[in-house]
């Protein structure tokens, strides 16, 4: 099973759940998608056995055997290339991405029984390749007004790829109810709590997991992997028994 870990912008928890749900499960694979500023790691502290280079294809023209027909410039749905003073050109191919990382990482993985996914923040390219194959989407939120814009940019994303869902709500203040109020207007099964606690703030900042420091933690996340492998009733809606 693949459950990827999502939020619609960074600090909201989403590396928070991610690992402490991968301490809490026996022989799960963690990999964190968050390419570009992965600190995975920092909690988990793995032992690097190897290094890899994923290399990307660029394209290049041949002028000795350009005949300057245009064929290629009409057959590009992308506009890239153009025909200037008997020249072929490449336009601007754009920055490279963390695409290609993602999906080595997620074929690497591709025969393990679970395997949580830590999303990149948003709802760009490199979300949307990670939760592409994925078997179940938690979506992290922190209930603020800010919280929910963000949280409304996954929950579609989701939808439109068909995915089963849940809300993580963390950081909850009590009294603070805007978040839980978007998730049952939309009918979004709101899969756990976390109420803001100081505690834990200072496990993060040491780069340390809670569930390994208490029971109680430990205990939560093994309910939230429970809530989604089983077939649970959840606060607004009911979810599927994988």
């Amino acid at each position: 099973m693949r459950i990827a870990v999502l939020s619609g912008k960074g600090g909201t928890g989403k590396t928070f759940v991610s690992v402490n749900l991968a301490y809490a499960v026996k022989d799960i694979v963690y990999i964190d998608c968050d390419v570009e500023e992965p600190n995975g790691g920092l909690f988990l502290k793995p032992l690097i056995e190897r290094e890899e280079i994923i290399e990307v294809m660029e394209p290049s023209v041949d002028n000795e055997k350009c005949n300057g027909c245009k064929k290629c410039v009409d057959f590009c749905q992308y506009n890239a290339l153009a025909y200037v003073n008997d020249q072929l050109l490449i336009l601007n191919p754009g920055e490279a991405n963390g695409i290609p990382i993602i999906q080595k990482l997620l074929r690497d993985a591709a025969q393990e029984k679970t395997v949580v996914i830590d999303c990149p923040p948003g709802s760009s390219c490199a979300v949307m390749e990670s939760i592409k194959d994925s078997d179940y989407c938690i979506l992290v939120a922190e209930p603020t007004l800010f919280g929910v814009h963000n949280l409304s940019m996954v929950y579609e994303l989701v939808k439109l790829f068909d995915k089963p869902y849940g809300v993580v709500l963390n950081k909850t203040v009590e009294g603070e109810t805007i978040a839980e109020d978007y998730c049952r207007e939309n009918n979004i099964p709101i899969l756990m709590r976390i109420p803001y606690d100081p505690e834990i703030a200072l496990l993060n900042s040491r780069g340390e997991i809670a569930a390994a420091h208490k029971v109680e933690h430990l205990g939560l996340f093994e309910e939230l992997l429970g809530k989604i492998t089983g077939g649970c009733s959840l606060e607004t809606t009911s979810c599927t028994k994988w």
